[in-house]
């Protein structure tokens, strides 16, 4: 499958993405420690506006992944899920050393508040 996502088929990536999800989020939430926003609001408002949440790495990871072509350098040579971890890892620091970057904290918005509600 990520050949033929390398190969230009985002329907075959939207397919890899899906499939791995559940991965992905065990990932980040367990084994990298972030903060989810679709969780209770009590976890939400512990939330620092500088965190990297579950939602922003998910996001960054199906938008980075595809347009920057990292599935062409996936060789066959490990699983893919381990391969996507460290993918998933490296996208995490980027943002992380992007968010320091950006200044102090302010308010973090809620994820149910950026829709206008």
């Amino acid at each position: 499958m990520a050949r033929i996502a390398c190969l230009n088929s985002k329907d075959a990536w939207d397919l890899l993405f899906l499939r791995h999800w559940d991965f992905l989020n065990w990932l980040a939430t367990q084994r990298l420690k972030l903060p989810d926003e679709s969780k209770s609001p009590e976890r939400v408002r512990a939330i620092k506006s500088h965190d990297v949440t579950v939602e922003q790495l998910a996001s960054e990871v199906y938008i980075r992944v595809w347009e920057k072509r990292k599935l062409c350098s996936y060789e066959e040579r490990a699983e893919f899920r381990w391969w996507y971890a460290l993918v998933i890892k490296n996208i995490l620091e980027d943002l992380r050393r992007e968010e320091s970057r950006i200044g102090p904290p302010g308010e973090r918005v809620p994820l149910m508040r950026e829709d206008g509600e």
